[in-house]
């Protein structure tokens, strides 16, 4: 998930990260929530 994040050229969105990752939205919703934890 992480390198389609580096590797896109526009900004991103869930849904656009589950189309290029094949990550499905329900589980990428869930990792990106945990990495805004993270950041905090």
């Amino acid at each position: 998930m992480i390198q389609t994040f580096k590797d896109s050229d526009e900004l991103l969105n869930a849904t656009k990260v589950s189309e290029i990752s094949g990550i499905e939205k329900t589980e990428l919703d869930k990792i990106m929530k945990e990495l805004k934890k993270m950041k905090q």
